[in-house]
């Protein structure tokens, strides 16, 4: 037996040793904080150093550690992770890993780390997961901070390493590399610097980018100095990404944006440096130029600048003396406008302007020393004047210039033919027309074309010339749908564009403000004069969660209009966000964005993330997405953004939903919507069902729709009822016919329609029912307001999304609810479909199709655009007459209309868009379809001159030809619906002279506006009830207009002989009083460049 004094001088070494193992890693981190040359210490991992570190990354998957980039430095395959800690979303950490105490660490090897999750963060040797349902790539490199390595010291080096693989695994590892410390000697030769920052020996490009790893926060980069907190939050990352402190990264948009890397000499508060190409790559600024360092200073390559280093107590602590950049007195500059970028492949020399929003936001954003949301940032960045424009949400009037402007042949007609009264020679922003309103379906897409060709062609060769005339570009008839055509060619993250369609909105899909607008507010962006909107409110809908099995994107709008109703959103953008937005491909976001519409908003937008990235590469356009990257700042919301109402929506509970009858905003879920059909006696025999239009067309749509198509085939169930398919566009047409998904519909009995809106707006020559029979269809289309897809009143239109359409078709019947029900197939087992699959973007790409589009030719004033005074489908304008100064004075009530009032009902589509360039034949159809409150009939009024009831059109006629102006009475959000002007040219052109209502919808109050007519509302929406359809009005006041003060209605009652006072307000500013005196804003346009000729 050994000595107790050997025994206990053994122990004593035992526990020394193992203290000292244990203090060892906290000794090392204390001493390596404040030198700059030891390894890093409690960095955070970035999405770049994950990549390198985790090479071979998949969706779903992270891959093993140590084969690929080895961690080397003595440990070989060995990584050694010291503490775990998951960073909240209020920036708190929380340990899940690494034992049971700090002290103790896990070893990851190439054998355990392949032990991956499904969700979540990778097992660190078996330390904890993450419970987080997020993507994992993104939870692991956006969740994970402070991972403490105890790996030896690499030595500081310009000598080559032995492999590239030990190189890469140290500029992961080392502070050098990754802080790009420069040489002590501040003489050292640039190029030798260089060298060592480019690293010649270094793993290619796929495998070794250049590196954005520091976070440059305090908690993160412990041997560097720190940057004061105003400076922090300008930090941006490789992939466009803030950092704050160094908790976490999130999106931040800042004004301007600082260096994350910056040189210094230790031991010296203050040293000159040049700033290498080399670190310019690091910080994200070699080709944006979005470096800004102050208000007065652009850090570009090859520009000195002085920075001021104190390091910090404690290497996390507040900063004692905070770092600064400044310039020096010779100093160039670069901005945003330096790097040019298309608008599109069709328009070479016109350039993404983000240039003219960085210029503006820094105006406003000292205006008005609020965070910003997104659509403000787009809204007021398109400003016409900044400095001076009043900026009130919901009340003034803003001036902007947009981007672009687009029309559907059946507004362009009469938008052209104003723009050829203002007598301009060409358009001052890039325009597009669209041929897609105009084809009418019958029996399938090739001859449904060819006689639409026929038909229109009077029409298409007006187009065609006209545009080519004035610089427009033309999409012939089959090219597609103008608002996916503009999705894959024109629109862009940041933009604004206006388009005479009132599903423009589609565009917020990808980033950009789209508003549907009347023809004459596009004439005026046309013909370079500012485009005037009311400043909108803001309304956020937050997104939490994850799309999964049966729920799509459309069922997300679908919610939003149950919820705000057809009106809820008027006077206001609805901005989506939240951590749910990431879920949903660019295609689902413009889906959602397309049917804002709906409920009655401004527009919609998303901000812009990798998924619109994705879409914009997918279609040609990776120079645009690269540089919205660079410009991410202003391409989502601030922290701390203000909205005017929040709507929150879980995706992971949502479930998937049927709107209608008659009416977008009845919104039902699919779990009850069997016993509402059933309570609601609603025809249960779904007769047709019909995917596609400008809303759900996208590929990942018809992909998902053919996922449901070929398990019923498998199954040999068969459909029900009639199946119809409109493509979005010749490219989504010949993509989905290469891959097969054209063949699996036909096999099932689906018709596919030409590239066109066909069945949606009512160009649908249905023959399996009769004119006024009830029936049922369901469509993935946007509106189903009553007679609008096929002009029964009776049909009961259902909207939802493609994957339910589908589905439902097998079964005939709408209480089928496929996520619950089965079919029996031909043998009579049972069968049930599982969720519907597919890519988002095709796998091969996109098949472009047949050539439809025609450029401007080069020379343009040999072009002869002619209208044949005989046509019946084009007409000159002539101007209205101006007002003559005096008050309206006991004049009829044309009609008084009952409940809803849509442009539908105003001004039907379906065979009567063959007049649309026709004034006076067009006018034929208006208000034919308004309710009269006296007898509770469309298209019946009396006519006070004989006293006999007859249509509308016919009545209004009668009263123009004797020179009696009149007025319509109408109820809540009137004029609800598209973007038609001709709902506001026809009562004008007919001798109306005002609407007074409850409420309008914002496009058909403008459009009236622009047309000369006093949209008027009532003070008390109750005063409704004082009218009788028999009664005379005064308007009284009109000599007085002016901004915000009311005007009279005096009502001479025909019961009683007295009269009636009534208080109406209107939206008019001085601008738009100035149309009502000239007698349209097109006459005062055409005024006022006679008078500058």
């Amino acid at each position: 037996m050994r000595p107790i004094e050997e025994t206990g001088i053994g122990a004593l070494i035992i526990i020394a040793l193992y203290m000292l193992l244990y203090i060892c890693p906290y000794i090392e981190r204390r001493l390596f904080r404040r030198n700059p040359s030891t390894n890093r210490m409690g960095s955070r991992l970035s999405r770049e150093e994950m990549e390198v570190a985790f090479q071979d990354v998949r969706p779903g998957r992270l891959s093993r550690m140590g084969t690929v980039a080895k961690v080397a430095g003595g440990g070989g395959d060995v990584f050694r992770v010291k503490k775990v800690r998951r960073i909240g979303a209020d920036g708190t950490a929380e340990r899940f890993g690494g034992g049971e105490r700090d002290g103790e660490t896990d070893t990851v090897t190439p054998s355990n780390m392949d032990d991956t999750m499904e969700r979540g963060a990778t097992r660190m040797g078996g330390a904890g997961r993450s419970e987080s349902s997020l993507h994992p790539l993104v939870q692991f490199v956006d969740s994970l901070s402070f991972i403490e390595t105890t790996l030896p010291r690499p030595a500081p080096a310009l000598t080559p390493p032995e492999s590239p693989k030990e190189t890469l695994a140290k500029r992961w590892t080392a502070s050098p590399a990754l802080l790009h410390v420069p040489s002590p000697n501040p003489q050292q030769p640039r190029q030798q610097e260089q060298a060592h920052l480019q690293d010649p020996f270094a793993e290619p490009a796929e495998l070794l980018p250049p590196l954005a790893i520091n976070q440059n926060s305090k908690a993160a980069v412990r041997t560097s100095s720190l940057l004061d907190n105003d400076t922090l939050q300008r930090l941006v990352t490789k992939s466009g990404q803030a950092a704050i402190h160094g908790t976490r990264a999130r999106e931040e948009a800042p004004e301007r944006v600082a260096a994350s890397y910056y040189s210094y000499v230790p031991g010296q508060s203050e040293e000159t440096s040049m700033f290498s190409e080399q670190e310019m790559k690091l910080m994200r600024v070699e080709e944006q130029y979005i470096a800004k360092m102050d208000d007065e200073m652009t850090i570009r390559p090859g520009d000195q600048v002085l920075v001021e280093v104190q390091y910090a107590d404690g290497g996390c602590g507040a900063a004692k003396n905070s770092a600064y950049l400044k310039s020096l007195p010779t100093r160039s500059f670069a901005s945003i406008a330096d790097k040019k970028v298309a608008l599109s492949t069709f328009e070479p020399n016109q350039y993404v302007n983000y240039q003219r929003i960085e210029d503006n936001l820094k105006i406003v954003r000292d205006r008005l020393g609020h965070p910003l949301t997104l659509a403000e940032k787009i809204v007021y960045g398109h400003l016409d004047n900044a400095k001076e424009q009043d900026i009130k949400r919901g009340s003034s009037y803003l001036k902007l210039r947009p981007d672009r402007v687009a029309c559907q042949d059946a507004t362009a007609q009469m938008a052209l033919l104003q723009f050829m009264s203002a007598g301009l020679p060409t358009v001052a922003v890039p325009t597009t027309v669209h041929c897609d309103h105009l084809i009418e379906a019958q029996i399938g897409g090739e001859k449904d074309l060819a006689r639409a060709n026929e038909i229109n062609k009077e029409v298409y060769d007006f187009l065609a010339t006209c545009t080519a005339k004035y610089g427009i570009g033309f999409w012939k008839p089959g090219s597609g749908i103008i608002h996916q055509i503009i999705l894959e060619n024109y629109a862009f993250p940041g933009g604004l564009m206006i388009g005479t369609d009132s599903h423009t909105p589609n565009a917020g899909g990808l980033g950009m403000v789209a508003v549907g607008v009347g023809g004459a507010d596009a004439v005026d962006v046309m013909a370079n004069i500012p485009w005037e909107l009311k400043c909108p409110k803001v309304i956020g809908v937050k997104l939490t969660g994850r799309l999964n099995g049966w729920t799509s994107p459309k069922d997300v709008i679908l919610k939003v209009a149950g919820i705000l109703t057809v009106k809820g959103g008027t006077g206001a953008i609805v901005e989506y966000y939240g951590p749910g937005v990431d879920s949903i491909s660019c295609t689902g976001m413009a889906t959602i964005c397309n049917m804002g519409a709906e409920i009655g908003a401004t527009t919609s937008l998303f901000p812009f993330n990798e998924r619109m990235g994705d879409y914009l590469r997918a279609t040609k356009r990776a120079d645009i997405a690269d540089y919205a990257r660079s410009f991410r700042h202003n391409l989502t919301p601030d922290e701390g953004a203000r909205y005017d109402q929040v709507i929150e929506i879980d995706l992971n509970t949502l479930e998937p939903h049927i709107n209608g009858p008659f009416t977008p905003d009845l919104a039902t879920p699919i779990s009850k919507f069997a016993k509402t059909v059933e309570e609601k006696g609603w025809p249960a025999e779904m007769k047709v069902g019909l995917i596609g239009s400008c809303t759900n067309s996208s590929y990942e749509d018809m992909e998902r729709a053919a996922s449901l198509a070929k398990q019923a085939l498998a199954a040999g169930v068969t459909a029900k009822a009639k199946f119809v398919i409109t493509p979005g566009s010749e490219q989504i047409r010949a993509t989905i016919a290469r891959d097969g998904h054209v063949e699996t519909f036909e096999k099932i009995g689906g018709v596919v329609l030409a590239n066109a809106c066909g069945p949606c707006i009512g160009q649908w020559d249905r023959q399996d029912v009769k004119k006024g029979e009830k029936n049922s269809i369901v469509t993935s289309y946007n509106r189903n307001f009553t007679g609008r897809n096929d002009a029964n009143p009776a049909t009961h239109a259902f909207v939802t999304s493609p994957d339910l359409v589908t589905a439902m078709v097998f079964s005939g019947d709408l209480r089928f609810n496929p996520l619950t029900d089965t079919l029996k197939t031909a043998d009579g087992k049972d069968f049930k479909f599982e969720a519907p699959g597919g890519n988002e973007l095709p796998p091969r790409g996109y098949d472009p199709g047949v050539d439809t589009y025609q450029a401007p030719p080069q020379n343009r004033a040999s072009v002869n655009v002619a209208v044949d005074p005989q046509s019946n489908r084009l007409q000159l304008l002539t101007p209205f007459k101006p007002w003559n100064g005096k008050d309206y004075e006991d004049i009829p009530v044309l009609i008084k209309v009952l409940g809803k009032c849509t442009t539908d009902h105003i001004s039907m589509a379906g065979p009567w868009l063959k007049y649309r360039g026709h004034l006076d034949n067009i006018s034929n159809n208006m208000l034919i379809g308004a309710i009269n409150i006296e007898n509770n009939k469309a298209n019946s009024v009396r006519n006070e001159l004989n006293g006999e009831y007859a249509p509308v059109p016919a009545v209004a006629r009668a009263y123009k030809a004797a020179n009696i102006p009149w007025v319509v009475i109408g109820d809540e959000n009137y004029g609800e619906g598209s973007s038609r002007e001709h709902a506001a040219l026809e009562v004008r052109h007919l001798g109306g002279v005002a609407v007074i209502v409850k409420s309008f919808a914002r496009i058909h109050e403008t459009n009236l506006k622009k047309q000369g007519m006093l949209p008027l509302t009532f003070a008390n929406p109750a005063d409704y009830e004082k009218i009788d359809p028999q009664d005379h009005v005064s308007i009284l006041g009109l000599t007085t207009l002016s901004p915000g003060k009311p005007v009279t209605l005096r009502v001479h009652k025909k019961s009683t002989g007295k009269h009636v006072d009534i208080t109406l307000n209107h939206t008019f500013n001085e601008g738009q009083i100035s149309w009502f005196k000239a007698g349209s804003a097109l006459n005062k346009m055409a005024k006022e460049a006679a008078d500058r000729a």
